[in-house]
């Protein structure tokens, strides 16, 4: 074979085009996909719960965030998971938040909020501005576990945090807080007790400023789990947080408790007589005591500590 002939061979095949193995088609066999099961592939020890999922809309892209086994990243579709929170100094993870108006700004909420007796405590709320590459610890360490993390639509730096506070213990810093700076500052805009912290917040869809919280009071032990009580409630707000002052059901203040009603059906059946029908008695609603709700009065400004900020 000639030299040219050989050059020629080759530009034909430097000039052909690559051939894209992600344009091929999905299958659409429904039979061969009715064949396709769930399973369990790992891992098998107390890491295996699943804390959150968060993705993006459109991509491939998602996190998960597991009990004690910190955050995995996949950018296709899960076929592939790397881990992205292995040089932080905890691993157990409550919530995930990726920002509306930016993806690449991703929040983290340390410590399961799961009260099981197997639970870790975390160590405050971080945040990546690079999709998860790189971590910052944004403060909030002694709440020890993180219910949830929503961020304003509108503003990336506008994050409110539920705090569940220790689960082995009482502590002051269970509460709701609310940064508008990022996580430079922290503001605690809703308090109940030191027993009862935040597991969850809600923001309305349409209107930012509208959330609805809710408060548990619980108390774990190795043996024994106190779930429920007079700090157990669901919380809502008008105005994004802004007031916390003590509110009763009827006020008109923007963090209220709502009303909590009951119907108890009585059964007090007289002796049958021959010939007549017994006479049924209608349930009544029976109104249950409501409790006045206890917040703080100031809104106390927390600052994160700078000292214990990326240390591993």
């Amino acid at each position: 074979m000639s030299t040219r002939l050989v050059l020629g061979v080759v530009a034909m095949l430097v000039a052909a085009p690559p051939v894209l193995f992600a344009q091929t088609p999905a299958v659409g066999d429904s039979a061969f996909m009715a064949g396709m099961k769930w399973r369990s592939i790992g891992p098998a020890n107390m890491s295996g719960r699943v804390t959150d999922i968060e993705g993006i809309p459109g991509t491939k892209t998602f996190y998960v965030a597991g009990a004690t086994s910190g955050i995995w990243k996949t950018i296709n579709n899960g076929t592939t998971f790397r881990p992205v929170f292995d040089d932080q100094r905890v691993i157990s993870m409550g919530d995930l938040a990726i920002a509306p108006s930016d993806p690449e700004t991703v929040w983290a909420g340390t410590g399961e909020e799961d009260s099981r007796n197997s639970i870790s405590p975390g160590g405050g709320v971080y945040k990546s501005t690079d999709g998860g590459m790189t971590w910052e610890l944004m403060g909030l360490e002694d709440t020890q576990a993180i219910g949830r993390i929503v961020i304003d639509p509108r503003d990336r730096n506008r994050v409110y945090v539920a705090a569940l506070g220790h689960p082995w213990g009482h502590n002051e810093e269970r509460g709701l807080y609310r940064t508008k700076d990022g996580g430079e500052t922290w503001e605690r805009v809703h308090y109940v007790s030191e027993k009862a912290g935040f597991v969850d917040i809600a923001m309305h869809p349409d209107d930012p400023d509208i959330l609805l919280a809710t408060s548990w009071e619980r108390v774990r032990g190795p043996w024994f789990l106190e779930s429920g009580g007079p700090g157990s409630a669901l919380w809502k707000s008008t105005d994004g947080g802004d007031t916390s002052r003590p509110a009763t059901p009827t006020s008109s203040t923007r963090w209220s408790r709502p009303r909590i009603l009951s119907a108890r059906r009585r059964s007090r059946r007289k002796p049958k007589r021959k010939g007549t029908r017994p006479r049924r008695r209608r349930a009544r609603p029976r109104r249950m005591p409501t409790f006045a709700p206890i917040c703080t009065a100031p809104v106390c400004t927390v600052p994160r500590t700078a000292a214990r900020r990326g240390r591993s």
